[in-house]
């Protein structure tokens, strides 16, 4: 039995390979039967063969020709050696059915966590300093930048980044004002 078609066939073939061969069943490589090709092949047994279809995987900037006889495409990309892993997917997603273009592509995905500094400045302020003249001026206590850190996580999808987003913000240093005296 082949999808909706059936063919019957009387054979003194001891293994199902043996009787395919002899019913004139040419198989590809691809091709999926229930039973082993060696296994004994038993009078009156119904034998279904999956047929394996041309399939295009387009995989880290290549085009994977092959052919496969599985259900989903998660199963297609087992067959072939394609493996998702961490945050990677498939279009169409791996649990759906084959497509009918038989055109998938596997998307490789990455993410980088990294920590953006930005100086924060300083105020200045002034003070009354009774060491110094009138109308004159100096500096008292010198001011410090702050530090304020970012964090963002950058999406990589094929090497081409698609989304920065930032996580979190703090203050990691805070900003110390300059006080100027004046007298």
């Amino acid at each position: 039995i082949t999808g909706s078609q059936s063919k019957q066939v009387y054979t003194s073939a001891a293994t199902l390979g043996q009787a395919l061969w002899q019913a004139g069943v040419i198989l590809q490589a691809a091709d999926t039967t229930a039973k082993r090709m060696e296994e004994a092949f038993v009078p009156g047994e119904s034998i279904h063969l999956e047929r394996a279809v041309p399939l295009s995987i387009q995989v880290d900037g290549q085009v994977l020709n092959t052919q496969t006889s599985a259900a989903t495409v998660g199963q297609a990309l087992a067959q072939a050696g394609v493996s998702l892993q961490g945050l990677d997917y498939s279009q169409p997603a791996d649990d759906q059915p084959l497509p009918p273009d038989g055109m998938i592509r596997v998307v490789r995905v990455r993410e980088e966590v990294s920590l953006q500094q930005t100086s924060l400045p300083f105020n200045s302020e002034f003070v009354a300093d009774p060491n110094l003249e009138l109308d004159q001026r100096g500096v008292v206590e010198t001011g410090q930048a702050g530090l304020q850190v970012t964090r963002l996580r950058v999406r990589y999808e094929d090497g081409q980044e698609v989304s920065r987003k930032t996580e979190s913000q703090w203050t990691a240093i805070q900003p110390r004002s300059q006080k100027l005296g004046y007298g």
